[in-house]
């Protein structure tokens, strides 16, 4: 990224700067100078918190253990994980998903389609990650206009893959397709949501 210092007092960005961030396809900053000059502990939690906002892209193990940001580094790795598992639940409990769904291609939010779970359209499996565990509001109006269930689950809980939970998961939100396809695990503990 970028950091460039305002014009006191104007508080403009310079065009040009902007351009030539934009040309290069780097993120860009404008940061009043005199918050970053006060010396002492207010200067390091200026740049701390201004570090924190910007959100942390480089290799997760050599995130500053300070940080408290989004370090999306270790999101993606997160992402990764999860799809793992479960794509790994759905070989092993016989449950369909589609992890590819165009709407959202490469967003670490989404996780999956389930197409037999959640209601009669299916639903969206999404996740939230910490530090603030904010919702992807793209995928819930998405849902919501899909007549879609929409889950967001804590990523970190699903990394890996554990029998017992995924199953209370997929039981809690119910089962809606073809009775015939019904898992077996599903229909002998009476978690089958479908008529």
């Amino acid at each position: 990224m970028v950091v460039c210092a305002m014009d006191l007092p104007k508080m403009l960005p310079q065009d040009r700067l902007v351009r030539l961030a934009e040309d290069a396809n780097l993120y860009y900053s404008f940061v009043n100078a005199t918050a970053f000059a006060k010396g002492g502990s207010a200067e390091e939690a200026a740049f701390k918190d201004a570090l924190e906002d910007w959100g942390y892209f480089g290799p997760a193990e050599k995130c500053p253990a300070w940080f408290g940001g989004y370090n999306y580094s270790q999101i993606e790795l997160t992402h990764s994980q999860i799809l793992q598992t479960w794509k790994e639940a759905a070989r092993r409990l016989g449950i369909r998903i589609v992890t590819s769904f165009a709407p959202f291609e490469g967003r670490t939010t989404f996780i999956a389609s389930l197409p037999d779970f959640g209601g009669p359209h299916g639903m969206l499996l999404a996740a939230t990650y910490p530090p603030k565990f904010d919702r992807d509001t793209r995928i819930e109006a998405f849902a919501k206009e899909a007549g879609m269930f929409c889950s967001f689950s804590n990523a970190q809980e699903y990394a890996a893959y554990e029998e017992g939970k995924f199953k209370e998961t997929l039981k809690h939100w119910g089962y809606f397709g073809l009775p015939r396809e019904c898992p077996v695990w599903l229909r002998v503990s009476g978690g089958g949501g479908a008529p």
